[in-house]
């Protein structure tokens, strides 16, 4: 979204788990108050508003999640993220599509849903003569290949495709959409109402063992409401008679789960390993997540001093990238400072200035320095083979790495 300063968006304390709905919750991490982090803005001097962005842990059920909701309208409905100008999810998604028809092999004659569908590109792979697409997102400034619903998915708005379609799905996705999403209950309930009883939903986000193996905390802003472990994520489902039958991990966004859940069906015994491991190693207590906390200091102090470094040496630092997850570790870090600018593939975001660190965001060849922060370290494979002439210093904020 773009930040605009005439209009105050709403935000409210979560004192209550949005999987178990038990109210003991522990406070986690606390990275300050941040602006959102996709609200770029028009001009340098433009006035932001800050939330704070702090994680909370139910012991429960393991669910963490943030502890302020800043209203969804006022950071969906006019959305600065596409996903057709991102590099590598093309790919990513032509084999996403080809992994759910090898599971649901009747899709070419039946309805399938994309909850969060952003620009279509990936249910725009389910398109055949026989079959209906719909995609549902709410954000009404982007341009779909595929005919779309812009509404929040929730039980009205399935109880509205019933109608309007008269019969159910057999494939429902939510690609990087249930991690935004405030009522889980809802939109779960509303999944299990339109799935057919063979029919499959699927949902890809990041995992929250990626924080703790790679330390990527920078998936933690406001657009994220949770953070979901496996046993987090099956307790949710289980709620509304929807069972884990398969699971897989992807190398897109950090590390992401992708998780086929059905009907009465039979549960995955991969899953329930992949259960005991987080339970095993203590990501449903605080005492793991106070290791984390103490991880997340050290890279921003380690972070702090090798830019210190560098320009005490006279050297130029620009970032490569101007993700939302960038403005994460601008923000806590403060490493904007020592920035010139972030460049940026995705000509939405040229021209404007990153929340909080209101660094420039400029194009490639604008800029040319001794160094870059990876922001976007994502698509480090992808960013390294495009600018394998660069012959300067890579260093990879969040892991506290040169390369």
């Amino acid at each position: 979204m773009l930040s605009n300063s005439a209009s105050q968006i709403e935000a409210k304390p979560i004192d209550f788990c949005r999987v178990c709905l038990a109210r003991d919750l522990e406070k986690i991490l606390d990275l300050g108050k941040q602006p959102l982090a996709n609200s770029f803005l028009k001009q340098k001097d433009q006035d932001e508003q800050f939330f704070p962005l702090d994680a909370y842990l139910c012991e429960n059920c393991g669910h963490v999640q943030l502890g302020t909701n800043v209203d969804r309208e006022g950071i969906f409905r006019n959305y600065l993220y596409f996903s057709g100008p991102n590099p590598g999810l093309s790919s990513h998604f032509q084999k996403y599509a080809a992994d759910v028809k090898q599971h649901v092999p009747s899709w070419q004659n039946d309805l399938i849903v994309e909850i969060g569908s952003n620009d279509g590109i990936l249910l725009k792979e389910f398109q055949s003569p026989q079959n209906s697409i719909l995609g549902v997102d709410p954000a009404l400034n982007i341009e779909s290949v595929v005919p779309t619903m812009r509404e929040f998915f929730g039980s009205k708005v399935a109880e509205r495709i019933l109608r309007e379609k008269g019969r159910k799905a057999s494939v429902i996705m939510a690609n990087n959409v249930l991690a935004h999403t405030y009522d889980l209950h809802d939109t779960v309930a509303g999944m299990a109402e339109l799935i057919t009883d063979d029919g499959l939903v699927v949902i890809e986000a990041p995992w929250l063992g990626d924080m703790f193996e790679t330390n990527a905390y920078d998936t933690i802003y406001h657009e994220h409401l949770s953070y979901f472990s496996i046993m987090a994520l099956q307790k949710l489902f289980e709620q509304f008679g929807l069972v884990l039958v398969d699971l897989e991990f992807q190398p897109v966004q950090g590390k992401s789960f992708r998780a086929f859940f059905g009907k009465n069906r039979k549960p995955s015994d991969f899953a329930q390993k992949i259960v005991t491991m987080e339970a095993q190693r203590g990501w449903n207590y605080r005492q793991a997540f106070a290791m984390l906390a103490k991880k997340i200091r050290r890279s921003k102090n380690i972070l702090l001093r090798k830019l210190d470094d560098l320009k005490k040496s006279g050297e130029s630092i620009a970032g490569y990238g101007a993700p939302a997850k960038g403005n994460t570790i601008l923000n806590y870090t403060g490493a904007g400072s020592y920035l010139d600018a972030l460049i940026e593939g995705m000509p939405s975001k040229i021209g404007l200035y990153a929340p909080g660190s209101r660094l420039p965001v400029v194009a490639r060849e604008a800029v040319n320095p001794d160094a870059f922060v990876m922001f976007a370290w994502n698509y480090r494979p992808q960013i390294l083979e495009k600018e394998k002439d660069f012959k300067g210093e890579w260093i990879i904020p969040n892991q506290i790495e040169s390369i």
